[in-house]
């Protein structure tokens, strides 16, 4: 075996031909040139002892420590046991739910030990990761986070992003940590952002909802890190077996996973992209499952492929290969412990993620029919056709939509193209402008709730664009929310505190936009539209108004109720005092 020396100069001698070394929380990934520059295959590479890191960084684990509420407990003799801390089919839901990781039993830098002896797990790692089938079931929050047992809330944090694809430096989980009667504290990492559901202080009883699965903080995809300290901060692990701790602190231990007659190997994504990001960032934001597959691409297009392996082992191979018309063309081989760094000794890993980066040729003789192929061993486990064209693909427009709704209701809807445009990603270019609460599952995924504010009637709205598989963004789109209720739609029962004058909604616009303005009291208002000569084109409201928040609305018409043409105009409020002037765009 090599030692640790060995491994670090040879780590420093390769680090300068490496496209991309990132360091995760359940899977390490890096690229490497080969095969002539053509591919680049990403793939597990060994936590470095230097840069012995967990899931908790220590940065984040002392704001944690300094900011947990103090909760004085008699502990009691019997240690509390725990029950499945995700719910929806638990742990041995193979389907969804699988531990990727356990406790490090093994102290020493650089080696590693579950509590069976194996290496299911990772060094220095805490806790145990329960990972889902992927960023849908965490986007369709079908996996709840639940308390494992009684206790009361002592932390909580939420708000972070919960995307991540690799180990951020300064990323920040979505944490809530329960203190128990024996003096013990759970914590539950990586949750999906605003999913949390109790409060500092919160007496919780076991199988409570705590939030939803994600992938914030440090953390490489959906999972949990559920984590059990001692009061003075000590690690336990919950697990028994012949290299643990101590004696099972589960209510219901299930069998170790490390045994892979049991737990056979299994390909459960295998995906073809599109154009890859263009920077390590957004990278390791955006792969999964939701990144759409490519039907055709273009002469000199970089494409990514990506599976996503449970217990591979290092005598396993995966290889890809290209058909064109029917014919063998090219195939790229990925060996583990050969063609990437593997943890010294580990036989396999439990998940792990895997991929390879095509940059195709630019000459017009790859333009045809292609398969792409990966094989786990000699077993095909996805494949992919496509086309190699010149045709362009069109920017994806989101259609513009208008819903009803109450204040104070929620309407689930999801976005829509008008063209056949492949959405790369799906951007939420502008929150509510009138305090409504939107939800966007991310990704690739079209799905959005809306929530009407309780305050206001009229019209809310958002703006969404789309992103094709190029990284080109097309046109921002408006969702409009006519919100009614109690309220007048012209006038708000609040009284506001000054005069103001909103921006139009939606702009651009055609063939309606809407003005919102605030009167603190009764007052002479004028709104008038202006073109960019200067010359009044309409005026909308020229009378004495009651104090309250007020709507206006323009049919893009001129004085003499005759259409005018598109372009740039200016609207201009004279309240009292206020003047104000905006500028809008009119769209044909």
């Amino acid at each position: 075996m090599e030692n640790w020396e060995e491994l670090e100069m040879e780590y420093v001698m390769t680090k300068y031909i490496k496209a991309l070394l990132v360091l995760a929380c359940i899977s390490f990934i890096y690229t490497d040139d080969i095969g002539m520059g053509r591919f680049r295959v990403g793939a597990r590479v060994f936590n470095n002892p230097d840069n012995r890191q967990n899931c908790i960084s220590d940065v984040e684990r002392e704001h944690i420590m300094n900011n947990m509420l103090h909760v004085d407990i008699e502990s009691m003799r019997d240690p509390v046991l725990f029950h499945h801390p995700v719910g929806n089919g638990g742990m041995m839901n193979s389907d969804k739910q699988y531990i990727t990781n356990y406790v490090d039993e093994n102290l020493a830098y650089g080696w590693i030990e579950d509590y069976s002896c194996y290496y299911v797990t990772y060094d220095g790692h805490w806790g145990t990761d329960i990972a889902v089938g992927g960023f849908y079931y965490m986007d369709e929050m079908t996996t709840p986070v639940l308390a494992a047992a009684d206790g009361i809330v002592t932390y909580t944090h939420d708000g972070e992003f919960d995307r991540w694809m690799y180990w951020s430096n300064t990323a920040v989980s979505n944490t809530v940590a329960i203190q128990h009667n024996d003096g013990t504290r759970t914590f539950y990492l990586h949750m999906k952002k605003n999913s949390i559901t109790v409060s500092v202080g919160d007496n919780v009883q076991t199988g409570d909802t705590l939030g939803y699965v994600g992938s914030s903080g440090y953390s490489d995809g959906p999972h949990l890190h559920f984590e059990v300290n001692t009061a003075n901060w000590d690690l336990v692990d919950p697990w028994e077996g012949n290299c643990g701790m101590g004696e099972s602190r589960w209510v219901n231990q299930i069998p170790f996973i490390g045994n892979s007659s049991i737990y056979p190997q299994r390909v459960f994504r295998y995906l073809n992209t599109a154009y890859p990001a263009q920077n390590e960032d957004e990278f390791h934001q955006i792969v999964s499952e939701n990144i759409p597959s490519l039907t055709h691409i273009n002469p000199g297009e970089d494409y990514m492929s990506l599976v996503w392996v449970r217990n591979l082992q290092v005598s396993d191979t995966l290889t890809w290969r290209w058909y064109k018309d029917g014919l063998l063309v090219d195939e790229n081989f990925l060996i583990p412990g050969q063609t990437e760094w593997w943890y010294s000794g580990t036989p396999y890993y439990a998940t792990s993620y895997w991929y390879i980066v095509n940059t195709w040729f630019s000459g017009d003789e790859n333009i045809g029919d292609w398969d792409e192929k990966v094989f786990l061993n000699s077993t095909l486990v996805g494949e992919k056709s496509f086309i190699c064209d010149t045709i362009p693909n069109q920017i994806p427009i989101v259609v513009s939509q208008q819903y009803d709704i109450e204040m104070g209701q929620t309407i689930s809807g999801e976005f829509e193209l008008d063209d056949d445009g492949e959405p790369f990603w799906f951007n939420l270019d502008q929150g509510s402008v009138n305090g409504g609460i939107v939800e966007n599952y991310g990704g690739r995924r079209r799905k959005f709730s809306y929530t009407a504010p309780t305050d206001f009637t009229g019209i809310d709205m958002i703006g969404v664009s789309a992103v094709d598989d190029r990284g080109v963004s097309g046109p921002i789109s408006n969702i409009i929310f006519n919100v009614t209720g109690s309220l007048s739609v012209n006038e708000s029962s609040d009284i506001p505190d000054k005069y103001m004058m909103y921006q139009n909604y939606p702009n651009p616009f055609n063939p309606v936009t809407n003005f919102r303005y605030d009167l603190p009291k009764y007052e002479y208002v004028n709104i008038s539209i202006y073109d960019l000569m200067g010359v009044k084109v309409k005026v909308l409201v020229n009378s004495i108004h009651s104090p309250g928040s007020k709507i206006a609305q323009w049919d893009g018409t001129n004085d003499q109720n005759n259409p005018v043409s598109a372009g740039l105009y200016f609207f201009k409020i004279q309240a009292g005092t206020y003047n104000k002037t905006k500028k809008m765009l009119l769209l044909k």
